[in-house]
Order: structure tokens, then sequence, then C-alpha cells
């Protein structure tokens, strides 16, 4: 795979910088591939859409990762599911009790924090890999790319 004519030949490129993507970027560029990750968007989203965090996923992140995951998000016991009406008032949807969850002893239950908090964490761990384009410098997520 040659993304650019003029430049190295890579193993993989990765497209979209969420945290998924970083993750796998960064277990790529671990293992000696070549990555290019980019992401259409100029900026990091600041809007959640996925703050829980399952112990099984904490069992595969980076080391480095992990702790700083540990020390920012939040142990959740229990969860209720809120779906907003008109005019502010709710309706309760789900009421999910984790403890019973069955998971790893070194994490239990889930974990929870912004998103962009979890990619910006991973995306810290991605930017101590060598740049394909130039080894000398680190990776960095290429935006505005389509």
């Amino acid at each position: 795979l040659n993304a650019r004519a003029e430049g190295p030949a890579l193993d993989a490129m990765v497209v979209g910088a969420g945290p998924v993507g970083v993750l796998i970027a960064s277990e790529l560029a671990s293992r000696g591939c070549q990555v290019r990750i980019i992401d259409k968007l100029q900026e990091q989203m600041l809007q959640t859409r996925a703050s829980g965090i399952a112990a099984h996923s904490m069992e595969v992140l980076p080391e480095a990762v992990v702790g700083k995951i540990l020390s920012t998000s939040k142990h959740v016991v229990h969860a209720r599911l809120w779906e907003t009406q008109d005019k502010g008032s709710g309706q309760l949807v789900g009421d999910i009790d984790f403890r019973p969850m069955k998971t790893s002893a070194a994490f239990k239950g889930m974990r929870s924090q912004m998103q962009w908090l979890t990619e910006k964490q991973l995306t810290e761990h991605l930017e101590s890999f060598p740049r394909v384009q130039d080894p000398r410098q680190c990776m960095a997520i290429e935006r505005g790319v389509e």
C-alpha cells in the first residue's frame, strides 16, 4: 500500500482518529508497521459518543494508557439511562447494575470518562512512535484529510 506516490511504502492506513482508530494505529506502530492515520475532521471532536470503557477493553489497552484512564475516569457500579422529553422532562429507559458483571479481577465493571479525554490519552501514546514520513518526528494524526 502506497498512499502517496512520493512517500514511503505503508503497511497500513487507518482512517478515523476516534478511540479505535488511534488504538489500532498505536498497536500496529508498536509492532514495527509503517502506519499513517488520517481523519476528515480538522480538530478533535469534543462531543462524547462513548463514555464507557469496559473491563475487557482495559485489558487490551497499552499499560501507559491504562494508568492514565484509571487516574482520570470514574468507576461505574450503577447506571440509569434517561430519555429526555420536551421541556426537560425525562423517562427512565434503563437501569443497569454493573456489580454482578463477570469481569477480570484487575478491572471490575466499567470505567467512564469523556471520549475526548480517552482519545487524548491514546493520541499521546501514539505520538511516542516515530512518524512514517520522517522517523526523526513522532507519529501524528493527519487532520482534514478525506
